[in-house]
């Protein structure tokens, strides 16, 4: 027997999303992203709580490694490294460690997953023109924001959300920062002046007001042109 329940009433909207004269403004980092719209500015974590046992995580690569050394100590060199082509034998404890290691990994990517799903509903949401500043995340694996970006998944959460905003037939743009350079440019002497990593804050003009660099960021790219790539100093100021 097959019971068949219809439930009378319209189905729940499962997100609702902004409409695309709505604009909103991303200016990424390694684990975090600075926002700007015309409700909100700030800086938003991407993945708090993706965070893995690193102390964990050692302790299980150390005693990886001395089960490998100790079952075989034919295939090391004198200076401690793996002589090339040596078949390594493994235990059944260090596969054991293995499994334990790779559970860890998928239980923080799962939850760094879920986390960009919410915070991309979220963005939707508030705006359904969305800019976000370009960058080259290998070029940042290289330096010195591999663990980070690692740890944030980010360019894993640009991508979804491109794929979502398009699904759901709204617009995200990346620009190309090379021209506008926004982390550089002043709106009130309308020049370019290269900071320091370490200068965070950045002052408005002659007054005692300071905005946050990355907000700033943010601010140039939602009143830049961006099909003429050239800044709007009017606009910030205004």
């Amino acid at each position: 027997f097959y019971l068949q329940v219809v439930l009378e009433g319209n189905a729940p909207v499962k997100h609702i999303y902004a409409s695309t004269e709505e604009r909103l403004s991303i200016d990424p980092g390694p684990q975090t992203i600075a926002v700007f719209s015309k409700t909100w500015a700030g800086k938003i974590k991407v993945a708090p709580n993706a965070q893995v046992d690193e102390k964990r995580i050692r302790r299980l690569q150390r005693s990886m490694d001395r089960s490998l050394r100790q079952n075989n100590p034919d295939s090391y060199e004198k200076n401690g490294t793996i002589k090339p082509g040596s078949a390594l034998k493994r235990t059944a404890c260090y596969e054991r460690r293995v499994q334990c290691l790779k559970e860890l990994h998928r239980k923080a990517a799962a939850t760094r997953r879920c986390e960009h799903g919410r915070l991309i509903n979220l963005l939707l949401s508030v705006a359904g023109d969305i800019r976000i500043e370009k960058n080259n995340w290998k070029a940042f694996q290289r330096g010195h924001f591999g663990k980070s970006l690692g740890k944030s998944g980010l360019s894993g959460f640009i991508e979804q959300l491109k794929s979502k905003a398009e699904s759901a037939g709204l617009k995200v743009v990346e620009v190309n920062p090379y021209k506008l350079r926004p982390s550089q440019y002043d709106p009130y002497t309308e020049k370019y002046e290269k900071k320091a990593l370490n200068a965070r804050w950045h002052r408005l003009g002659n007054s005692s007001e300071w905005i946050q660099r990355d907000v700033m960021s943010a601010l140039l790219l939602q009143c830049a042109d961006i099909e003429q790539e050239k800044h709007i100093p009017t606009e910030v100021i205004k």
